[in-house]
C-alpha cells in the first residue's frame, strides 16, 4: 500500500525502484519523486545498466493500480530474476496519504 511504501522510504533499508507505468501525458501531471517510466527501467535491465537485481524491491505504479498490477505480472514473468515486484495502490490513494509528488520537469 502506499502507507507501506512511505515507511519503506523513511527506513531507507531497502533499494526501491518506483516504475511509473502510466502514459507519457499521464506522467507529465505528477510523478512519485524518484520513480522512472516503464521504458526506462526495462532499458536499463535489457542493457545491464541496472545494479545486482537480486538487491532490490520494484514497485510499479499508475494511476488506481490496475496497470500496475498487470504490469508487475509480466516483469516477474519477463524478468524471472527480480526477487521482488509490488504494485502500489495507485497514486491517487499515494496523494491521499499527503506524500508528495513533483512536477517533471
Amino acid at each position: 500500500t502506499s502507507l507501506e511504501l512511505q515507511e519503506k522510504q523513511r527506513q531507507g533499508q531497502e533499494r526501491l525502484i518506483l516504475v511509473d507505468v502510466r502514459t507519457e501525458g499521464e506522467r507529465q501531471v505528477s510523478i512519485i519523486p524518484g520513480a522512472i517510466s516503464l521504458e526506462e527501467f526495462t532499458a536499463n535491465l535489457n542493457e545491464g545498466r541496472q545494479d545486482d537485481e537480486s538487491m532490490f524491491t520494484v514497485v510499479t505504479y499508475c494511476t488506481i493500480g490496475y496497470r500496475s498490477g498487470l504490469q508487475a505480472q509480466q516483469l516477474q514473468e519477463k524478468y524471472p530474476h527480480l526477487p521482488r515486484v509490488y504494485s502500489l495502490d495507485g497514486i491517487l490513494a499515494y496523494s491521499h496519504t499527503d506524500a508528495p509528488l513533483v512536477d517533471p520537469v
